[in-house]
């Protein structure tokens, strides 16, 4: 490198080795850590995506079992009340619908 000062020159050398082999190496890491936060990345999209497939299985599971117990009250239902089991059946939803309107009429 060469400077001008008025009619002075300069040449400066110097041993920059040590300085290009710190600069490699830290181009190195960051190379190394970029590919490092992308696998974390996939690692965290595969996590999310696996919670977001365990929670729909999960709600899945309730819902069936939440059919399955409905559908269980209604055979007991009908067992129990198999001789007026459709009058049993109209009537289970009438008193509630009479206290709603006595309740709330206006």
């Amino acid at each position: 490198m060469a400077f001008k000062i008025g009619e002075l020159f300069w040449k400066v050398i110097a041993d920059t080795s040590k300085f290009n082999s710190e600069l490699k190496k830290s181009e190195t890491t960051a190379t190394g850590f970029g590919a490092t936060m992308t696998k974390v990345a996939k690692l965290v999209k595969i996590a999310m995506a696996s919670t977001a497939v365990v929670g729909i299985a999960k709600v899945s599971a309730e819902l069936i079992n939440a059919a399955s117990d409905a559908e269980e009250v209604g055979n007991k239902f009908n067992v129990v009340f198999r001789d007026i089991s459709d009058d049993a059946e109209g009537g289970s939803g009438e008193p509630c619908g009479e206290l709603w309107a006595v309740k709330y009429r206006r």
